[in-house]
Formats: C-alpha cells, structure tokens, sequence
C-alpha cells in the first residue's frame, strides 16, 4: 500500500532495533515471533533491518548515524 500523504510512520528506537537483530542472529527467532516480542507492525521494515546485517559498512554507519541521535536527544533533556 503506497503512503498517503501526511501519513505518519511509527519510528523505532535504537535499542528495538538491536534487540530485534539479536534476536533473529543469535537467538534465531522468527519474524513473527520478533514482531510480537517487540511490538514491529511492519515486516518489511523488519526485513530491511536484517539486510542491512549483509552490509556491514551500511550496519555500521547506521549504527554509529543512530547512536550519535540517540546521544544527541538524551544530551537535549
């Protein structure tokens, strides 16, 4: 289903991210299971951050680009 303008899209944090990656590399969840636990609705975007483990140049910026706005927003408080 294609996004509908001014739709908002439900943003994750840094740690649901890597718990959901733990998860599914190390404890080798499913998806569903990951989805439920974790509370993701969209697999898809579940997916992707799995790819993004082949990567790991891409993994890496994304996570040190993530971790710098984590630090930066818990700074801000």
């Amino acid at each position: 289903m294609p996004a509908v303008k001014g739709q908002k899209f439900k943003q994750y944090s840094f740690e649901i991210k890597m718990e959901a990656l733990h998860l599914h590399l190390v404890e080798d969840w499913t998806y569903r299971r990951i989805m439920e636990e974790c509370g993701v609705t969209d697999r898809p975007l579940l997916k992707d951050w799995m790819k993004s483990t082949k990567n790991p140049v891409s993994l890496d910026s994304s996570i040190i680009a993530e971790d710098a706005r984590h630090t930066l927003t818990k700074t801000d408080r």
